[in-house]
């Protein structure tokens, strides 16, 4: 086949793709507005494949003659080279709808606005401690393409999946046989017409489960609880405030309890998780909840949470430095994750935040951090819609503005005193300084380094 890869990107999805198919001996041409040295760390993984690459505009002809077209999926669904294919009777595809169509072992996706790498992070470790063989992949990176195809029917794999990767899903009609739904709230907006299409593409994740599929879903979230009313497949519910309508993993008290059939039994106790915050325990709910709808015992997800040390850059501690904590969220690209970073804390807080704008609302986050934060150093386009939104709430946080990221930096760090901590939240995309949140958390971490 002639296979075009629509968009490289530098998450690994669009390297593994073009790695299939190459090694496969299909005719692969690569297509991607990024340079070439922007792409470098995906080139390199492809070095010495026989690959066409053609960078810095897209050729019309490699969708209208192409068999098969790869969507990356940073590709916006209003793309002009889309419509050239879809007209031209060329099939779509993801590297993420390919791995449903190989995969042999069950999936368990998970999804959500925030919460979802941790969740399925924990679902893995979960399941890898009760004794099944679990793939972990998806959003989180990489590719799982080279390892799905052969992997045993009695294995697992875990998949993180975002609103671009199910909106793309819905194209071969599938969703995983597990699906846990953390919580959805305003994202991607820049991407996404409104809420409600950043919703109904969230819903793919269960729009094609059958009456034999498992379905988690947060009872204390507004918008995807009442997805129980038409989902097919068995609904069970979590929650952090208070037992659920019907009761399967809820927080009562400081406990952790969870009823997957044979009545209440606890966890761990709140306190047990080694990863700090209320969202956490929601995770945790979460992950234990279809780990023991797939088959896990409790004693196999105790242990697993209680050695669960958390994700790179989600609410990660890198460093204690003369009585101040310094602690990565670069993940915390929306105001609902970053507002839940700072209620993680009871104590003061130099907050540093701001970043490339996905065309949210700032008002609530602004409360949060007018009440939570001491200090917030801020940087980026959303800057000074954040400033504005802590100085209507009024509080005692005392925004700053900065040049840029490393000012902000040094504005928190300079500001923070023994028993402060210095948090990156920046309920923002990374775009305006980094090619993603990783980058900008690497940076974080070099920056607390050099103190």
């Amino acid at each position: 086949m002639k296979v075009t890869i629509f968009g490289l990107g530098l998450f690994g999805g669009g390297a593994g793709a073009a790695r299939y198919f190459a090694e496969r001996g299909h005719q692969v041409s690569v297509t991607d507005l990024k340079t070439e040295a922007q792409l470098a760390p995906a080139l390199a993984e492809l070095q010495g494949l026989p690959i066409r690459y053609f960078l810095g505009a897209h050729p019309e002809g490699l969708f209208r003659e192409a068999d098969l077209v790869v969507v990356n999926p940073g590709v916006k669904p209003d793309s002009p080279q889309l419509w050239t294919a879809r007209t031209s009777g060329v099939k779509l595809t993801s590297e993420i709808n390919l791995v449903f169509e190989l995969a042999k072992a069950p999936i368990a996706g998970v999804t959500g606005s925030n919460g979802k790498s941790t969740t399925a992070a924990m679902l893995a470790a979960i399941m890898r401690r009760s004794g099944r063989p679990t793939l972990l992949g998806g959003n989180l990176g990489g590719s799982l393409l080279r390892e799905v195809e052969g992997y045993p029917r009695n294995g697992l794999i875990v998949m993180e999946l975002s609103s671009f990767q199910l909106e793309r899903l819905s194209w071969a009609g599938r969703s995983p046989q597990l699906a846990l739904v953390t919580n959805l709230t305003p994202n991607h907006l820049d991407w996404h017409p409104d809420f409600a299409a950043y919703a109904r593409a969230k819903e793919h994740i269960a729009r094609c489960q059958t009456r034999d599929d498992l379905l988690v879903l947060n009872a204390d979230c507004p918008v995807c609880s009442p997805w129980a009313q038409w989902a097919a497949a068995k609904v069970a519910r979590f929650s952090t405030s208070g037992e659920p309508k019907r009761p399967a993993a809820w927080l009562s008290a400081d406990r952790l309890v969870l009823d997957s059939g044979s009545g209440p039994q606890e966890l761990l106790a709140a306190g047990e998780l080694p990863l700090p915050g209320r969202h956490n325990q929601a995770n945790a709910l979460a992950a234990a909840l279809a780990g023991a709808l797939l088959g896990a015992d409790l004693s196999a997800a105790r242990a697993a949470l209680m050695d669960f040390k958390g994700l790179p850059h989600r609410l990660e501690l890198v460093a204690e430095k003369g009585g101040v904590r310094f602690y990565n969220d670069s993940i915390a690209t929306t105001p609902e994750s970053a507002i839940a970073a700072l209620e993680s804390f009871d104590c003061p807080v130099a907050l540093i935040a701001g970043g490339s704008d996905k065309g949210v609302d700032y008002a609530g986050f602004g409360r949060v951090a007018a009440r939570k934060a001491a200090v917030v150093a801020l940087s980026g386009p959303t800057g000074p819609k954040i400033r504005a939104a802590i100085e209507a709430a009024g509080g005692p946080a005392r925004p700053v503005d900065a040049a840029d990221f490393d000012a902000a930096f040094r504005l928190a760090a300079g500001a923070a005193r023994p028993g402060w901590v210095v948090l990156l939240a920046p309920a923002s995309a990374s775009f305006n300084e980094f090619p993603n949140f990783e980058r900008r958390g690497e940076r974080f971490r070099e920056l607390v380094r050099s103190l």
